[in-house]
């Protein structure tokens, strides 16, 4: 099951919906949903949530312009267009209804954009995206990235580097952000260990105020990487990265901002985790990326708690968080060779996940 709950912020604070959840509660509500609404939290699928009567869940499949719900009891991902850019998350029929509309639904003057998976090409032999049974677990079903070949090519047809993710686009006036997901990393990356050399470019989530590729002046992005610092070490760390490009002196791509990596917490491989990220949009004095880590079987740990800029630093008039790429599986292509050298491929389940 993955969940997404939202909310917009206006100048007197959040909106508060909880009136409107409660009376929708009698009906509707239940456990096991992926649900985009206006307000939120986010713990496991089993966590207590009687505090706060806004986390309940809904049961059945939903779109409309302030809230998505989704049951992965109900899902599957469909392959888009002809290039094999996107893929569409699709409503089953089996799937519980409550508000038969279609994703596209969810667009208008909505702070959302509508979810969708991405690719930049490839085919399924290389990646993908699918709704599984989870392994060992058979009455829950799990959003699995699988990438066994480099899938993005160059323009000269070279492959170059792989990419699996759920796009959040075109997102208005977001200028918060709080949004958790259980993350589980197959033994592919144990693997990774015994990596010849370092890793700085494992991207599982990323966040763009003005994105690169758009007609904005300041593209700026936060990403969220799974490191190996050297060659030498035998563990996998989290690190952080603000970046600017400048888009008049292209060849200079991206430059830092600031940059943070944490070896005080080694990353788990074939176990459930929570990670929960905050951000607030803002200067070197203002604005604020937290992130923190929860093991299945452990106690809540601070990753990140950086203030500092979360707009590109020249940028006069930020426009918010208009690109979220909620989950993510974007590396090399050396890194990807490795594990298929080692008879595998980079896979990781994702669960519950919750956007405020």
């Amino acid at each position: 099951m993955l969940q997404i709950d939202t909310a917009q912020l206006g100048s007197g604070g959040l909106v508060d919906y909880r009136h409107v959840v409660r009376l929708l509660f009698s009906a509707l509500f239940a456990v096991l949903t992926f649900t985009i609404s206006p307000v939120v939290s986010a713990q496991g699928k089993n966590a207590a949530q009687e505090s706060d009567p806004v986390l309940t869940r809904l049961k059945c499949d939903t779109v409309d312009k302030s809230s998505v719900a989704m049951s992965f009891e109900g899902l599957s991902i469909v392959d888009g267009d002809s290039d094999v850019q996107y893929s569409k998350i699709q409503l089953l029929g089996k799937s519980p209804s409550c508000n038969r509309r279609s994703l596209s639904a969810a667009g208008g003057k909505s702070v959302f954009g509508v979810p969708k998976i991405e690719y930049e090409g490839g085919v399924n032999s290389e990646r993908f995206a699918k709704v599984i049974p989870e392994p060992g677990n058979t009455d829950n079903h799990v959003l699995q990235f699988w990438l066994q070949s480099p899938n993005v090519r160059s323009p000269q047809g070279v492959p170059a580097k792989g990419r699996v993710q759920m796009d959040l686009y075109n997102n208005r006036n977001l200028r918060q952000v709080h949004y958790s997901v259980r993350m589980f990393l197959t033994k592919s990356f144990a693997l990774l260990k015994d990596y010849p050399s370092d890793i700085d470019w494992m991207t599982v989530s990323e966040w763009w105020d003005n994105p690169a590729w758009g007609g904005g002046k300041y593209p700026f992005r936060i990403s969220v990487n799974i490191t190996k610092p050297d060659a030498s070490a035998k563990s996998l760390y989290f690190a952080v990265r603000a970046q600017t490009m400048d888009k008049v002196v292209k060849h200079k791509g991206m430059e830092d901002v600031w940059f943070s990596v944490n070896k005080d917490f080694e990353i788990p491989t074939e176990k459930w985790m929570t990670l929960d990220y905050y951000w607030v949009e803002g200067d070197d004095k203002t604005g604020q990326f937290k992130m923190t880590v929860t093991p299945e079987d452990g106690a809540t740990k601070t990753l990140f708690a950086e203030t500092n800029f979360t707009h590109h630093p020249a940028d006069p008039a930020p426009i918010g968080l208009t690109h979220l790429n909620l989950l993510k599986l974007y590396t090399s292509r050396q890194v990807i060779d490795y594990v298929k050298s080692r008879g595998d491929a980079l896979s990781v389940y994702w669960d519950d996940l919750q956007i405020q």
